[in-house]
């Protein structure tokens, strides 16, 4: 018995240091088609599926959802990682939106996993309206709001890389972007409210992304990570 029990701290401590000394957090989506987004490979499992939501076959989840339904699921990350100098890099393979508008697509940071309304640390937003795509970033509570800017119309195969840089030490963040056959672009900086720390990453939507049956919106690849990739900005 006292095997047992010394074996199981060294278990638990190995696995606790293991934990420590993640560096990232990735997901490719390579799963086979009709993925449901629990489901995914990855390092940790999403809270919740959002509708008709799955993987293609092709590397890509694509984003389909109703109103009524689910609009937010949640990935918890280390707490290492809540003081931590974060980057969280969001590659898009592109976009069908061209049913019912708004769409929008939340990707971020938040101190909580409410299912409606989560305490954002910093996060970006993806919408559409009408025509057009914009990208924008808000971090709530008291934080900084980044003004939108144009990415493309409401379809697109474009690439589109977006990172979004949080230091919690310094209560700051900023947000860069690349459209695929241009260079990067800075969206602009600033402050995130105090007393909220990055403790999950929140992926939400909002509006319909089912009105027309063409209509989707690919995610191709999602990395967390506290090592700056170095090609990014």
């Amino acid at each position: 018995m006292a095997f047992r029990s010394t074996l199981f701290v060294l278990l638990t401590l190995a696995s606790a240091a293991s934990l420590a000394a993640e560096t990232s957090y990735q997901w490719t989506f390579n799963d086979q088609p009709g993925t449901a987004l629990t489901k995914v490979g990855g390092p940790v499992s999403w809270s919740n599926d959002l509708d008709q939501t799955a993987t293609t076959g092709r590397g890509t989840l694509r984003i389909r959802r109703g109103h009524s339904t689910t609009p937010n699921t949640f990935a918890p990350l280390p707490a290492a990682w809540a003081q931590q100098p974060l980057w969280l890099v969001v590659r898009v393979r592109g976009w069908n939106l061209s049913g019912k508008s708004p769409e929008l697509v939340r990707l971020g940071f938040s101190s909580s996993d409410h299912e409606k309304t989560p305490s954002v640390v910093a996060q970006i937003k993806i919408a559409r309206e009408d025509d057009a795509v914009r990208l924008s970033a808000e971090a709530t509570g008291g934080g900084t709001n980044l003004a939108p800017v144009a990415l493309r119309g409401a379809i697109s195969n474009r690439t589109v890389i977006v990172v979004l840089h949080l230091d919690p030490g310094a209560r700051t963040y900023d947000v860069n972007f690349r459209i695929e056959g241009a260079s990067w672009q800075q969206l602009g900086a600033g402050t995130i409210a105090d007393g909220r720390a990055p403790q999950f990453l929140r992926l939400g939507v909002s509006g319909p992304f089912d009105t027309k049956r063409a209509e989707y919106f690919d995610l191709d690849d999602l990395l967390v990570t506290t090592v700056k990739p170095a090609d990014l900005p």
